[in-house]
């Protein structure tokens, strides 16, 4: 269980692994002020558009070399840089609370099979990671993980994963719409606007790294913390945090913020176009809002308010994606911390 492996010193890095769409940045929020802590976020998102062109582009064995390096050049930049930050804060003696989606990290293979093989975490040969490696992995190297990163960056001794998700009929409808929402993004490409919200809008990014940390972490002393949105937004939100807090050492519950100010103009400024673009509610927030979760809703009733909102051939779009999603989801629910403090992990 997680408080028999996380457990002893403050750990060197609390890795939030979430996706996107899934309330990831209210819960970092949350965890801000913890003590002795530095955050550290946003990271690969330098390299969203060249990861949405090799999309684009086609199978994984469509996509030119070109493009295929120039996306390397720039994720392995990135990543030197994350790196940097992680080290920076140990050198500076803080506990790095780190930020970055799975989604963001993927091997391109792995994105490819899922777009255009049309394959889910319940087939056996999805996931696998490829040669395409991050950080001067080698051939001999061991690579099981299904991102670019190394198997030894995400098995660092003192590593612990929060990994989050959300129901798919908020999480769909969330991407779906942001993804619209792009000025003249859907009329020129509407058969890869679709690709792109279904491969968005899905779960398997995240779960294929909580399997992974399931089967793998356990030997280093890394147990993943699974935890759902609704659990932390709704009403017993202070019970769920706290449970958290007693699974990671030098973390207080005492220390966990629920308000805050809404964000300047400078400081929204300051964080750049794309990083502004993704904590656009939270920046004008002032604490964890109501609403947010999965309360009153039912899959019915969303998808009625979908048509009315859409028209019904985005509603059974969005429809769609949300049954894919589902046994990820219901995975997930099974397998979660509960704000009673009850875990179970996967086999």
């Amino acid at each position: 269980m997680a408080d028999q492996l996380n457990a002893g010193s403050p750990p060197t890095t609390v890795l939030l692994l979430t996706h996107s769409r899934c309330a990831s940045h209210v819960l970092e929020k949350m965890l801000s002020k913890q003590p002795n802590t530095v955050l550290t976020s946003a990271w690969f998102l330098p390299t969203r558009q060249l990861r949405r062109d090799v999309l684009k582009a086609g199978p994984i064995n469509q996509v030119s070399p070109t493009l295929l390096s120039s996306f390397m050049t720039a994720f392995n930049s990135e990543y030197s840089h994350f790196l940097q930050s992680l080290s920076d804060a140990k050198a500076n003696g803080k506990v790095a609370i780190a930020h970055p989606q799975p989604h963001m990290m993927l091997s391109p293979q792995v994105t490819s099979s899922y777009v255009y093989d049309n394959l889910t975490t319940h087939d056996p040969q999805f996931g696998q990671p490829g040669r395409f490696l991050a950080g001067g992995d080698s051939d001999e190297e061991p690579h099981t993980n299904p991102s670019l990163l190394p198997d030894s960056f995400f098995l660092i001794p003192g590593t612990i994963p929060i990994i989050n998700f959300r129901h798919p009929m908020l999480l769909c409808e969330g991407v779906y719409r942001g993804v619209r929402d792009q000025p003249t993004f859907r009329e020129a490409n509407s058969e890869y606007f679709r690709k792109q919200v279904g491969n968005g809008a899905s779960l398997y990014p995240v779960r294929l790294m909580y399997d992974w940390y399931v089967k793998h972490g356990p030997a280093a002393g890394i147990s993943p913390i699974l935890v759902e949105a609704d659990d932390y937004l709704g009403e017993e939100k202070e019970a769920l945090i706290g449970q958290i807090c007693a699974l990671i050492p030098g973390f207080d519950a005492q220390h966990v913020i629920y308000k805050w100010e809404k964000a300047t103009a400078e400081e929204v400024s300051a964080m750049g176009e794309q990083r502004a673009q993704a904590l656009q509610t939270i920046n004008g927030s002032e604490g964890v809002m109501q609403g947010y979760d999965t309360q009153g809703k039912t899959i019915e009733s969303e998808t009625r308010r979908w048509r009315e909102k859409y028209g019904d051939e985005d509603a059974e779009f969005i429809r769609a994606l949300v049954d894919k999603a589902m046994p990820d989801y219901e995975y997930f629910r099974e397998r979660r911390l509960r704000p009673d403090g009850a875990a179970r992990l996967g086999e």
